[in-house]
């Protein structure tokens, strides 16, 4: 059985872009994400050990965007997704990550992922040493 657990709006800044004026300093992104999980244990126990902690979930996230330096929204969520996986007993994890590009037009980009855990490679190197 899979449930969703949400997490929405996880403000954060970081180090992205492509272009050089977007390097100069870290720029906010927001990342919500939905949570592929069996709660049923959870349901029946009212324990947080029997859950996801959404406290430290959050705490990831924000690790992750702080300490990023990369170049793509597309990579940043990659990583996000990777470490998720790595840390806590998710199934399946559906984030979303925006970033304001005030810079240009005053527009906001998200890009989308959908991964399921038998379909990561966890526990390797960066994606950015394997992928490119």
């Amino acid at each position: 059985m899979i449930d969703i657990i949400h997490i929405d709006s996880i403000l954060c800044d970081t180090l992205i872009g492509v272009y050089h004026s977007e390097r100069d300093e870290k720029q906010p992104v927001s990342v919500s994400l939905k949570l592929g999980v069996d709660v049923q244990a959870a349901c029946e126990s009212d324990h947080l050990q029997h859950t996801i902690d959404y406290k430290a979930v959050s705490d990831c996230v924000a690790s992750i965007c702080n300490q990023s330096s990369v170049f793509l929204c597309e990579t940043l969520a990659y990583d996000i997704t990777k470490a998720l996986f790595e840390s806590f007993p998710i199934e399946t994890i559906d984030i979303s990550l925006t970033k304001t590009t005030l810079r240009v037009h005053h527009a906001t980009v998200t890009i989308q992922l959908f991964r399921r855990r038998q379909d990561m490679v966890l526990n390797s190197t960066s994606s950015k040493s394997t992928e490119k």
